[in-house]
């Protein structure tokens, strides 16, 4: 993924896009807790990748990034309209290119079709994501909100590449070495 990011670093081909529907009470405030704690139990989305040396990648595990959930309210348009803004806007949020060296690796939007009916838009760079990612980022997300606790504790951390420490590979992304925000690359 890292060699073809740098083939064509403005592409969006590798955009993986998730769409978590909800009904009922939408609570705004909740659903950005429940994005970023998705964020902070999956080391993989706060991995920034970078080549210090040619021909040497390697993935750095960040700090807790901010990632914002902007709401688009669709409520007030005609059924419609507000389909073909709905997808209108999931193609914008999808066709947004990530920067794998900055990050983060993960985007999203919440989309409010009705009162008690609404569309979280999880983008993510394939880089970050699987088959395996993707069923759970459709189902965590509901789970916190369903249960009310988007805490650390809701779900117990997990990790595709755990920290080994400085020099082992992570095998599952097939990037280079693996470094943490403490030990230098």
């Amino acid at each position: 993924m890292w060699f073809l990011y740098r083939l064509a670093p403005g592409s969006a081909f590798y955009n993986v896009p998730i769409a978590v529907p909800f009904r009922g009470v939408i609570d705004k405030a909740a659903m950005q807790r429940t994005v970023q704690e998705f964020v902070a139990r999956h080391e993989i989305l706060r991995t920034t990748y970078n080549e210090p040396e040619p021909g040497s990648p390697v993935q750095v595990i960040g700090r807790m990034p901010a990632i914002e959930v902007p709401v688009s309210d669709l409520r007030g348009l005609d059924e419609q309209t507000r389909e073909a803004e709905h997808q209108a806007a999931a193609q914008r949020l999808y066709e947004e290119p990530f920067d794998l060296e900055r990050g983060p690796v993960l985007r999203a939007r919440l989309i409010r079709l009705a009162d008690r009916r609404a569309v979280l838009h999880l983008i993510v760079h394939h880089i970050a994501i699987d088959h395996w990612g993707i069923r759970s980022a459709r189902r965590e997300p509901r789970h916190s909100l369903r249960t009310g606790d988007a805490a650390s504790t809701a779900l117990p951390r997990c990790s595709i590449c755990p920290p080994t420490g400085r020099g082992r590979r992570c095998r599952a992304s097939g990037v280079g070495t693996f470094v943490t925000p403490s030990a230098p690359p």
